[in-house]
């Protein structure tokens, strides 16, 4: 197997910063805005469970934008399979578990509790839910394709939220499905030739 390079292993550990960095902002967020995400909150064993069903859907959703993928997620696909899948190719397992422990943690933290929370109490629950899903959305907008799918998880786990009232519940989902993911894309997936497929070049450095 041809050996990662230098960058690559460099971006896992650069990703894993970076997402543990979301989690401190927004826990200084909360406390600084006084939005109260610890409410409701429970780690147990049904949570877990609820949690690790909810990936289903998400993990379905995946399989099929890969497999058949229409308008702007065959640009996904390409992205994905050229761009963003070598970047992870150093990563160990370990790896992959921290970055999503703490993507799962952090991003929930901030964009359903402290974005979300926040925002109910101005615009209302389903605003609020909306509005930080297209946040979410935004912020994972490499392309029309990615937006359009985060923005649709972000969506999906802000009904988690609500449904269970837990914020843990959309943290574990989030945080296993991210694991699944690059698990099956880095490592048992074998990419595909996108070679038709145009993407925009790379701005100047």
């Amino acid at each position: 197997m041809k050996s990662p390079a230098p960058h690559e292993a460099h971006f896992v550990r650069w990703a894993a910063l970076a997402e543990g960095a979301i989690g401190v902002v927004a826990g200084v967020l909360a406390k600084w805005l006084k939005v109260p995400v610890g409410e409701g909150w429970r780690l147990d064993v049904a949570s877990f469970a609820t949690g690790l069903a909810a990936t289903a859907p998400l993990l379905a959703t995946m399989w099929l934008t890969l497999r058949w993928p229409l308008g702007p997620f065959r640009r996904l696909k390409a992205l994905v399979d050229d761009s963003i899948v070598p970047l992870f190719r150093a990563g160990r397992l370990v790896d992959f578990a921290v970055i999503s422990l703490l993507a799962g943690a952090g991003e929930e933290l901030l964009f359903r509790g402290v974005v979300e929370r926040g925002l109910a109490p101005l615009v209302g629950v389903w605003p609020a839910c909306l509005l930080a899903a297209v946040l979410f959305g935004l912020c994972h907008a490499l392309n029309a394709g990615y937006f359009m799918l985060a923005t649709a998880i972000g969506l999906y786990l802000s009904w988690l939220e609500r449904a269970t009232g837990n914020l843990a519940v959309p943290m574990i989902t989030h945080a296993i499905y991210d694991f699944a993911a690059l698990v099956y894309l880095v490592r048992l997936r074998r990419p595909e030739c996108n070679a038709d497929i145009k993407l925009p070049p790379d701005p100047p450095q």
